[in-house]
């Protein structure tokens, strides 16, 4: 939890969903960050993580390093990271936030790809959810 609109609605709808069941929940107030690691006595940590967010990993992944290891949803050692909000884009974050009067801080996280995203969405507003569909096929088939 860093505090962010993002981190705000990720904690909301987890104790939604999940507080009936019997878990153990430690909220960390931290920064995240691919390739960011917990401790390993952690099985599952869930991250703060949108749409945007990974679109903006990918495509900095294809037009930078190459590697793209950790899309979606991924295990680093015995720890398994889950992407919370992958399916939801920031926008409907800020909308949701703002229904449930939940505050925050806008993230910050906002990269180039973003915006140029944003301004191909406002002619072909499928471009993220096709993107994101990309990104989702083409983990599958590495699993495979």
């Amino acid at each position: 939890n860093d505090g962010t609109l993002l981190s705000v609605m990720t904690k909301h709808c987890f104790h939604m969903i999940f507080s009936s069941l019997p878990l153990t929940i430690k909220e960390i107030e931290s920064e995240f960050y691919i390739g960011k690691k917990f401790d390993d006595s952690f099985n599952k940590v869930i991250v703060p993580w949108c749409a945007d967010n990974e679109q903006d990993y990918f495509l900095s992944c294809v037009f930078g390093n190459g590697k793209t290891d950790k899309k979606m949803h991924y295990t680093e050692g015995k720890t398994l990271y889950v992407k919370f909000l992958v399916t939801i884009l920031y926008s409907e974050v800020e909308k949701y936030c703002k229904i449930k009067n939940l505050k925050g801080e806008h993230n910050h996280f906002i990269e180039h790809f973003s915006v140029m995203l944003d301004d191909i969405g406002k002619n072909s507003p499928e471009v993220k959810f096709g993107l994101l569909n990309s990104i989702k096929k083409i983990k599958e088939e590495e699993s495979k």
